[in-house]
């Protein structure tokens, strides 16, 4: 009990510091740029998930012709961190190039993105469960589809939470962690839908 209870505190304590302190997600999504803003972060995570996903997996099925394939599902975790990490440099110019008012804003979620679970997850699942070219594409768009769209939600719903009367001790990062619960548990009523 006592390891669930010193759990909740240390996720309250990292939500809090790291979501609101450092990267002051909770002003990130409200306002009206809030939705353009939140479009361009999951254009941005979409590329990167498709770029490490197919990236990744090509590496790591050339060394599986070399070494073992032991060797290559332990190797996949850094270097799916390592590709995400470097395609952030070709993913900066590219926002550069067609949202500059946007960059100041997105590059302070840079790391955010390199080590997001929706990056680093779908080349470690697409690397251990996916075999074949049509199928790691399919699979890295479709997850990238969908993280677009539970962040667009995600950043509806945050716009509408932050002009209605929401009672006082659920105001700010409350309200986004139950709405996140809520969405979570949504996604989840989608399990075995596709056998």
């Amino acid at each position: 009990m006592s390891e669930l209870f010193t759990g909740l505190i240390s996720v309250a304590l990292v939500n809090h510091l790291v979501l609101t302190q450092l990267l002051g997600l909770e002003a990130w999504f409200a306002g009206p740029a809030g939705l353009r803003r939140s479009a361009l972060f999951g254009l941005s995570a979409a590329m990167l998930i498709i770029g490490s996903t197919l990236i990744s997996n090509a590496f790591l099925g050339l060394t599986s012709m070399i070494v073992a394939s032991q060797i290559r599902s332990g190797f996949a975790l850094p270097v799916v961190m390592v590709v995400s990490a470097l395609l952030l440099m070709p993913l900066r110019l590219i926002l550069m190039r067609f949202a500059p008012a946007e960059l100041p804003v997105l590059k302070r979620s840079f790391p955010l993105l390199a080590l997001n679970s929706a990056v680093i997850g779908t080349g470690l699942l697409a690397t251990w469960h996916v075999s074949g070219v049509a199928d790691l594409i399919g699979f890295a768009i479709a997850n990238a589809a969908a993280f677009v769209v539970f962040l667009l939600v995600f950043a509806a719903i945050q716009q509408r939470v932050s002009t209605d009367d929401v009672p006082a001790p659920f105001r700010g990062v409350p309200i986004l962690l139950i709405s996140a619960g809520i969405m979570s548990l949504a996604i989840l009523a989608f399990e075995g839908l596709v056998p």
